[in-house]
């Protein structure tokens, strides 16, 4: 092909060399033969040049194929000259997919090849789920620049981005240690051994007579015997049911309304160790089920584990949610159903019947974050406003305790919740 100054030159050389012709104006007619042999020359080595193309390699080198949101990663491409001769005027174009933005380095290399030459840049990504880098455009000029041949090369690279959750333990650390000292409470208690004063009653065959109320016993007339009992702290057993159907991958700005949750339910289990309660986890869809008990510190990292691998597939199934907690006695626990409005009859039915076994509250995701300055995204959260409405007008008639939660207001909203479970634990017999 022929670039715009070479078009430019050939067609200024035909239109002189014909007007030098016709006005019989010999030195100019001879000036332009010779530029034509020039230019012929030039289109010789350009030729020469574009064959040994097929003589190049390309590898694409990166620090790994699974990276993590908003965090950079190098990426090296390296071009190989299998030939002994150099290729001179090469431009090469490494093509980037949409998702990904340039922090340093450049992705371009015009010059001359010997042996071999790297382009080194560092990568951001911006969107989460799977990219491929697919093609290499290679361009090379003749030395004057008058004629070109592009040709595209397939070199196919997957890299999937992965969500916050996925990266190292210190992010939940950072993340938690804001509002531990702010929310830490411990407030549920039961009868049991312990300091402060509960109450006294009548002795029962069985109870330890070191706890018997002696002053009591001298005033009754009936000389009867009465024991003291005293509070003790109890653990707090906090039942999240994760909704991870394909609905939950929705979101704004490539934060999927699935990794507000997972991040959520990550910070939340440091405060409810560090509480010396525990939380349990059940995440469910048509699809999936599985259920993880943590109790200590040891076992986050495999909660975390587990939330990195989830993948989101499937439709509701909350029936199927239902008997699983039937099934392992989960009925006594505090339970907070996370999901979002795309919720059916069926549904809103089988929701009920988990609201029949006591202690549920139901959080209603928002598919955007507070702060929304998109005219068109405002009109559609509009439109999920009105049919949220309609949901909470099913769920009052049920009387099903229902709360609806921006993406950036989740995490306050599970540290509520569990606050509220504290007053809920249902009281056992303690012995004394």
């Amino acid at each position: 092909m022929i670039t715009r100054t070479g078009y430019v030159l050939v067609s200024s050389l035909i239109l002189i060399s014909f007007i030098s012709l016709f006005l019989s104006i010999t030195w100019i007619y001879l000036f332009c033969l010779f530029l034509y042999f020039f230019v012929f020359y030039d289109a010789i080595i350009f030729r020469r040049n574009s064959k040994r193309l097929k003589n190049l390699s390309l590898n694409r080198l990166i620090e790994s194929t699974a990276v993590y949101y908003n965090f950079p990663f190098k990426v090296k491409l390296r071009i190989t000259n299998m030939d002994k001769r150099s290729i001179k005027h090469l431009l090469i174009i490494e093509e980037i997919p949409l998702g990904f933005s340039i922090l340093e380095g450049k992705t371009i290399f015009w010059g001359e090849i010997k042996n071999s030459v790297e382009i080194e840049y560092t990568l951001k990504s911006l969107q989460i789920g799977v990219h491929e880098f697919k093609n290499v455009t290679i361009i090379i000029f003749d030395p004057l620049i008058l004629f070109f041949k592009k040709i595209k090369v397939p070199l196919y690279t997957k890299v999937e981005v992965m969500p916050m959750i996925n990266m190292p333990l210190t992010i939940p650390y950072i993340r938690t240690l804001g509002f531990v000292k702010e929310y830490g409470f411990k407030e549920s208690k039961v009868k049991g051994i312990g300091y402060d004063f509960y109450g006294i009653r009548e002795y029962q065959l069985g109870d330890d007579l070191r706890y018997i109320a002696w002053r009591n016993v001298a005033k009754s007339p009936e000389r009867k015997f009465f024991i003291i009992e005293r509070e003790e702290e109890n653990k707090t057993d906090v039942l999240i049911l994760l909704d991870v159907s394909m609905s939950m991958a929705e979101g704004y700005e490539g934060k999927r309304k699935f990794d507000f949750a997972a991040l959520a339910i990550s910070n939340l289990s440091y405060l409810i160790i560090r509480n010396e309660d525990r939380l349990h986890l059940a995440y469910f869809s048509s699809n999936n089920l599985d259920y993880i008990k943590i109790e200590r510190y040891s076992q986050v990292p495999i909660l975390l584990n587990k939330l990195s691998k989830i993948k989101l597939s499937g439709h509701k199934n909350f029936k199927k949610i239902y008997e699983f907690i039937m099934q392992n006695n989960l009925q006594e626990y505090y339970k907070i159903i996370i999901t979002d409005r795309y919720l059916n009859h069926e549904d809103i039915k089988s929701i009920k019947e988990i609201n029949n076994l006591g202690n549920l509250a139901v959080i209603i995701l928002s598919s955007f974050c507070n702060l929304i300055y998109d005219y068109i995204i405002k009109l559609y959260i509009n439109y999920e406003k009105i049919n949220i409405e309609n949901l909470l007008r099913e769920f009052n008639k049920y009387q099903i305790k229902c709360l609806i939660s921006e993406l950036d207001d989740l995490q306050e909203m599970l540290i509520y919740l569990y606050k509220i479970s504290k007053y809920y634990i249902k009281k056992r017999r303690v012995l004394i």
